[in-house]
């Protein structure tokens, strides 16, 4: 019997083959592009936040956690502590971005519409910065208190951002707001307070004042509405009614 035996050759690259030896390199070429640029945004995290020094300040800033490593989108939270033995109402937390080599600045602003919520003595509040992308990676962040409204009405800071300016129209646009609704109440009865509340609502704000106190006033205008409306989903008639007599803020007495 005879045996036949081939000689041996070597088998050439598939198309197939090739192509796919061309997309594992695409992917690892990929991956190492991603990996870098992981790599150098760890190496730009924003992890510069400072606390600008600052006299006589009654609130402080504290426990600052870097959560983003994004250096175009920073992201970290704080806290604001009231250290002293006044009651805080409202306050304004400036922060000045630096940005490649340009620096904004912008202000966080809260303000506690009751007693209940006020920032007592020895407490602290958790705030968080956050939701702007900027064009360049931010190298800097420098927080400070721009403004602090007490409880009895004192006012502390600079106030760069005229905080206590759209403060004050808004709890003007409030109470003009209320009076609307309780005018109405007492002339026509609470079913037409209900019925207002789903109709446009134009109060015009006083001529003279400044754009930014008219904004605070369109905020206090919406304010009651959206309560109104609540309040009556919530508990009917009665809870409207209810709602109706609270007073706007604080400034006036306002407990919860």
């Amino acid at each position: 019997m005879a045996i036949s035996i081939s000689p041996f050759s070597k088998s050439r690259p598939t198309i197939a083959t090739i192509l796919g030896a061309a997309m594992l390199l695409g992917a690892l070429f990929t991956f190492t592009l991603a990996t870098r640029e992981l790599l150098a945004a760890a190496k730009t995290q924003l992890a510069n936040v400072e606390v600008r020094t600052q006299a006589g300040v009654p609130i402080t800033i504290t426990s600052i956690n870097v959560t983003s490593s994004n250096p175009k989108q920073p992201v970290f939270t704080y806290e604001v502590v009231n250290p002293s033995d006044k009651a805080v109402s409202a306050y304004a937390i400036r922060h000045d971005v630096t940005v490649g080599t340009t620096e904004t600045s912008g202000v966080s602003f809260t303000s506690l519409w009751s007693i209940s919520s006020l920032l007592d003595p020895q407490t602290r509040s958790p705030e968080e910065f956050g939701g702007t992308t900027y064009g360049a990676a931010v190298s800097k962040v420098i927080l400070s208190v721009d403004f602090v409204e007490f409880a009895d009405g004192s006012t502390w800071g600079d106030d760069t951002f005229k905080m206590s300016e759209k403060l004050a129209g808004r709890r003007a646009g409030g109470q003009a707001t209320l009076k609307v609704f309780r005018d109405k109440s007492k002339t026509q009865g609470l079913i037409a307070v209900s019925d207002a509340l789903e109709e446009d609502l134009s109060i015009a704000p006083q001529a003279d004042k400044s754009p930014l106190w008219k904004e605070g006033f369109g905020e206090g205008v919406r304010i009651v509405r959206v309560r109104l409306q609540h309040a009556k989903r919530k508990g009917g008639i009665p809870a409207l009614d209810l709602e109706l007599l609270q007073p706007f803020d604080l400034s006036e007495g306002r407990q919860q």
